[in-house]
């Protein structure tokens, strides 16, 4: 008989044991410190601008804002669509570039209505021959809850991050996003193919080389450029953009 309170005495330590690591494991995954820390406003001026540069045969250097804009911007696009899983969607997503090397991310998941917060080292990398862009993870937490990559990477596979674009794929422990993108133009209306030729991450910013835009796409944005569009460019676009259009001329 005692030998039977013992075991169930033991059985039962077990069981609050375990309970309460489930409680702690629970709190430290939803204890969010980078909830207000990184904050951006969806933008597609970067991505106008580096195509700007493409058609001029010039490199592009943006800034961890300017990129992170763009992001939130395709990600807004994204959900606008309801191109994310319904039940797990992908709200936010943030390159920390003054971590180093590799620098870091952060990104948002609402599941189920709950918001997690998930943060990984991330290295960005170049595959010319696929025609990606490969982000690989380590050192993934959720809150402060450290977790193994792989359930990082299933976690954004359950968003159906892969419907975003027909490029993006989920493989082992990365994240394979397409090396060009889309984009329309102010006023001229028109959709550009952007294609990256190569890049290079730094503590500042981000340097892409592109490859040129096609004589025809080229032409026709040329053609389209009337007086009108200076008249936009005037109240509408940063002044900076004045000497992209003068060079379109």
């Amino acid at each position: 008989m005692n030998k039977l309170k013992t075991v169930l005495m033991i059985l039962a330590i077990i069981i609050l044991l375990l309970i309460l690591s489930g409680l702690i494991c629970f709190k430290l995954a939803m204890t969010d410190d980078n909830t207000d820390k990184y904050n951006t406003s969806p933008s597609i001026e970067p991505a106008q601008t580096i195509a700007i540069n493409a058609a001029l045969g010039n490199q592009s250097d943006i800034s961890e804002e300017e990129l992170n804009e763009m992001i939130s911007y395709f990600i807004y696009q994204a959900n606008e669509k309801d191109l994310f899983n319904e039940s797990c969607k992908l709200n936010a997503f943030y390159l920390d570039l003054n971590s180093g090397t590799p620098c870091k991310c952060y990104f948002q998941v609402n599941y189920k209505g709950r918001e997690l917060g998930f943060s990984a080292d991330v290295d960005i990398q170049m595959k010319p021959s696929a025609g990606t862009i490969s982000l690989s993870f380590s050192n993934a937490a959720v809150g402060r809850l450290h977790i193994s990559q792989s359930l990082l990477i299933k976690t954004l596979d359950n968003t159906n991050i892969s419907n975003v674009s027909d490029y993006i794929s989920v493989e082992d422990l990365s994240v394979n996003v397409p090396n060009h993108f889309n984009i329309e133009l102010p006023v001229i209306g028109d959709a550009v193919t952007v294609d990256i030729e190569d890049l290079k991450v730094s503590e500042d910013n981000i340097h892409i080389e592109t490859n040129p835009i096609i004589g025809d796409t080229l032409d026709n944005i040329k053609g389209k450029l009337g007086n009108k569009i200076f008249d936009f460019a005037k109240d509408h676009l940063p002044e900076s953009w004045g000497d992209y259009l003068d060079k379109l001329q």
